[in-house]
């Protein structure tokens, strides 16, 4: 591996205000804004879609392919799929015998516009498990992004599966790509429910809160291996205005400030500040089925 700093982003193609709502106004109003944002700095990317928002938003599956980015798996409905790390609001995980069969139905969707099997892999929420890396090796994924360090604490780089415990490395054919999460004693602002995770600060806290935030963590990759590797996950609905509530036939559901704010032009704003930030400072943005290239030289 070469001495170097990668930036990897992976935007998960769900519905809006985290995966909350039915409606797909983010992706479908989002998505072209993230484009242009990409195109500009001639940076890629992936869109993980999950099935449902394929099947209902072929326009920007279609529109996405064409310009050549990188499409990859975010399940079927943005159901459970592995050990939850924290509480919610869903009805649990799907068991093990239906991984398959779902994966199967995400990567069939994906295929009949793209016409390739994907490679790219990332579980909603993050929750992963054992059971879950299996069955995406035998399917043929070679990438998962689902190790969120802001729960676990371990991992901040690259790896490959460990075939005995998915958060560890091994010798499986899996490699994980840790979200970024930020050094406790780096960051001075913790608000937010995942006090050290990345996301959402491009968007709550600004650009240079985060190219500063990860300044630690790219020296001490690059003492360590030789290179740095940093993986954000974001969503087409940030860059969209989203509502502070939803209302249903049973009720509203009102949302923490986290999932609203700064969505829609700012968001924008500062993802475009942000990579040209770390484009003057020598990094170089990929797609992570590239970066496994990358990795394995």
């Amino acid at each position: 591996m070469t001495r170097n700093k990668y930036l990897l982003f992976g935007f998960d193609m769900e519905t809006d205000v985290g995966s909350t709502s039915r409606n797909y106004e983010g992706v479908q109003r989002g998505t072209p804004e993230i484009v242009r944002i990409l195109e500009k700095h001639d940076v890629r990317a992936t869109f993980l879609f999950t099935g449902d928002c394929a099947r209902k938003n072929g326009n920007i599956l279609s529109m996405i392919h064409q310009r050549g980015y990188e499409i990859g798996c975010h399940s079927l409905f943005h159901e459970d799929m592995g050990e939850p790390s924290f509480p919610t609001s869903s009805q649990g995980t799907v068991l093990e015998e239906e991984l398959a069969h779902r994966l199967e139905l995400n990567i069939a969707v994906l295929k009949e516009t793209t016409g390739e099997d994907p490679v790219s892999f990332r579980s909603p929420r993050g929750f992963g498990s054992n059971n879950l890396m299996e069955t995406l090796e035998s399917l043929g994924f070679r990438i998962d992004s689902s190790y969120m360090q802001s729960m676990h604490l371990e991992r901040n780089f690259p790896y490959m599966v460990s075939p005995d415990d998915w958060k560890e490395a091994g010798r499986g054919r899996i490699l994980e790509l840790p979200l970024l999460a930020f050094d406790m004693e780096n960051v001075s602002d913790n608000t937010y429910q995942k006090k050290l995770d990345a996301w959402p600060r491009i968007r709550t806290h600004g650009a240079e809160f985060v190219f500063n935030g990860m300044k630690p963590i790219v020296e001490r990759q690059l003492a360590e291996h030789g290179m740095s590797a940093l993986t954000f996950y974001l969503h087409p609905w940030e860059f969209f205005p989203m509502p502070r509530s939803i209302r249903y036939s049973e009720g509203v559901l009102q949302y923490d400030e986290f999932l609203y704010k700064n969505t829609g032009e700012q968001q924008a704003v500062e993802l475009d500040r942000f990579l040209q930030m770390c484009l003057e400072d020598g990094y170089t943005v990929i797609d992570v089925r590239t970066f496994l290239e990358v990795f394995r030289a």
